[in-house]
């Protein structure tokens, strides 16, 4: 929560390049969750925070980047900005627990990582549109 404000600027600065590192960042939390979760141990325990950190600092970075985007290219659709990240959280909340109870917490994370890969796919193709226009 603290960091929108440096990350603004930050955006400001750089612009869509920062796009691509943010969401690398947000796969490598991922993947951390994911190799780390089957492990039991006090370590794994630390690695997964460590993951949930950079999971949080790249979404927010993301949440940011998609407000600046949105204004540049469509004008003012806060409304929008607002509304998505909580559709997501809503399917989060019905699709995770189905996926715990057929498959475990291991499916939870692959699929993650999935859905963070996508996110990377459609982050290339933005910046792409963004460097061209």
């Amino acid at each position: 929560m603290f960091l929108i404000i440096p990350l603004g600027i930050l955006f400001d600065i750089l612009g869509s390049k920062l796009l691509i590192p943010a969401t690398l960042l947000l796969m490598l939390g991922q993947l951390v969750l994911l190799v780390y979760t089957p492990l039991h141990s006090s370590f794994s325990f630390i690695m997964m925070i460590i993951g949930r950190i950079m999971q949080g600092i790249s979404g927010q970075m993301l949440y940011m980047a998609m407000g600046v985007m949105t204004n540049k290219w469509m004008g003012n659709l806060s409304g929008l900005i607002i509304v998505l990240p909580e559709i997501g959280e809503i399917l989060n909340v019905f699709f995770t627990p189905l996926l715990n109870i057929s498959g475990g917490l291991y499916l939870v994370n692959f699929v993650g990582i999935l859905v963070c890969f996508v996110s990377f796919l459609s982050t290339i193709s933005l910046w792409r549109i963004d460097k061209k226009y």
